[in-house]
């Protein structure tokens, strides 16, 4: 087991927010001991910006860039852990145990209800929803959506997915990265 680990990122919320990305915890360069500029900025191990890039048609390439991507339609950016222990040195959800939770962002959404939560996680959408009643003794009301995981990692499940495959049957050029893109097209849309 490794030390723990403390988020290294405030939640972002500008002011006009009506939606909010929520993931667990970033991704560290394991050789340099980094978590890049900001979220899901690692390495090249997650493929969020390039997706988001991609369907909202807006080139970003630093923080500055995401920041104001996020702000013009309206979404937030916040992960559920605030300190972790990795029980392996692997960025996979299933590697880590949660310390303590990010109580800012439960009280955000407690004082947030008509905030939309989207998930990169099914582990993400599970432990708020779980961190939530275990602080509020009440579920969450947010609308809940949960996107495809950015996660390069995640390719070989979600193409055992039925989902996947429905869609891979319609279009046989398709592959995770384009399936992804259409995803969050479709489940982004009332942002387009």
């Amino acid at each position: 087991m490794t030390h723990p680990e403390n988020h290294p990122y405030e939640i972002f919320f500008p002011d006009k927010t009506q939606s909010l990305i929520i993931g667990t915890f970033p991704c560290i360069d394991f050789t340099q001991r980094n978590y890049g500029h900001w979220f899901y900025s690692t390495n090249n191990k997650n493929l969020l910006w390039t997706i988001l890039s991609t369907v909202f048609t807006s080139s970003v390439i630093d923080r500055q860039e995401k920041e104001k991507l996020l702000s013009t339609y309206n979404f937030g950016m916040a992960d559920i852990a605030q300190v972790i222990q990795r029980t392996n040195q692997t960025c996979a959800d299933t590697d880590f145990k949660i310390i303590e939770p990010n109580r800012k962002l439960l009280t955000l959404i407690a004082d947030n209800i008509n905030l939309a939560l989207y998930f990169t996680s099914k582990t993400a959408q599970k432990l708020t929803n779980d961190f939530y009643f275990e602080n509020f003794k009440s579920k969450i009301c947010n609308t809940q959506i949960n996107l495809p995981s950015p996660s390069k990692s995640a390719s070989r499940s979600i193409a055992r997915t039925d989902d996947y495959k429905r869609y891979k049957n319609l279009n046989a050029t398709l592959n995770t990265m384009t399936y992804r893109i259409e995803k969050y097209s479709e489940l982004l849309n009332n942002k387009l």
